[in-house]
């Protein structure tokens, strides 16, 4: 990552940094929604840290990476989403970028975040399972981006709070970020795994796109405009995608997994939820 200039340019302090299949998505189009939050075109640039995904290849420049925020105005945040959580560079890169940034934090049961993946058509490669299992060293991870922001800084929720009272902990989110909270955002889930009527078709259109360059793929992106995510949720409703697929694990199992694997990580974290 080559360091941003100084300049005067407007540069992003609200970073969701949590793991993959934890709610990301989701909040980031929560509070993208809020006229006091601006969040990025781009959902995961991917620019701090070393993850290495396409967006990270593309958006490698401070010029590229700040032209993510190019549509914000007076908004009190600007902020973006990406998988950085295990990062150990990530932290103080954001900290000499953007020096008071808030930071949220979302956990969930590390055994879930694996089924959830399985649901999406699973780790391709190993480097994407060990990126994972990485992530889910919650206790670990939390330590480190509250030892260079500090505690109060750093917002972390659990996602079982929020699927139960997902209004509740849109107030204390905004309540952290010193915002509204009276504003009601449009509050629907736009990240799930299913099966559409018409499968033939959407693998048409989703290898097409796929085998598209980045730049395009951008541009089409950007074509959609800063509401792209409703937009591409009720392109889902056209196709009904209302066939919701779940990996099954045997109770037994999910324990085993859990006492073996994550249990203490997990249960150690719980206390920095809020």
């Amino acid at each position: 990552m080559e360091p941003p200039k100084q300049s005067n340019e407007r540069r992003p302090n609200l970073f969701i940094v949590g793991v993959a299949k934890g709610g990301t998505t989701a909040w980031a189009d929560y509070l993208n929604q809020h006229p006091e939050v601006f969040m990025s075109l781009e959902q995961r640039p991917n620019y701090f840290g070393d993850y290495w995904d396409i967006n990270s290849r593309y958006y490698n420049t401070p010029e590229k990476y700040l032209s993510l925020f190019k549509g914000a105005t007076n908004e009190k945040y600007l902020g973006e989403a990406s998988h950085i959580l295990n990062s150990i560079k990530a932290p103080h890169q954001i900290k000499e970028f953007s020096p008071n940034s808030k930071i949220i934090i979302i956990l969930r049961n590390p055994v879930e975040v694996l089924r959830s993946n399985l649901d999406s058509g699973g780790y391709q490669t190993t480097p994407e399972l060990i990126f994972t299992l990485k992530e889910l060293l919650y206790y670990d991870n939390i330590q480190r981006w509250i030892k260079v922001f500090g505690q109060k800084n750093v917002y972390v929720m659990l996602f079982d709070n929020y699927v139960k009272d997902i209004k509740k902990e849109y107030g204390k989110v905004c309540d952290f970020l010193g915002i509204d909270n009276t504003f009601e955002p449009v509050l629907e889930r736009l990240n799930y795994s299913s099966v559409a009527n018409y499968p033939f078709y959407f693998k048409i259109i989703f290898s097409i796109y796929n085998k598209l360059p980045f730049i395009f793929r951008k541009r089409i992106k950007y074509s959609f405009g800063h509401d792209k995510k409703q937009k591409i949720q009720q392109f889902y409703r056209k196709f009904d995608r209302s066939e919701v697929i779940h990996t099954e694990i045997p109770k037994d199992d999910k324990e085993m997994i859990y006492n073996a694997f994550f249990k203490d990580q997990f249960e150690k974290a719980l206390q920095f939820v809020r």
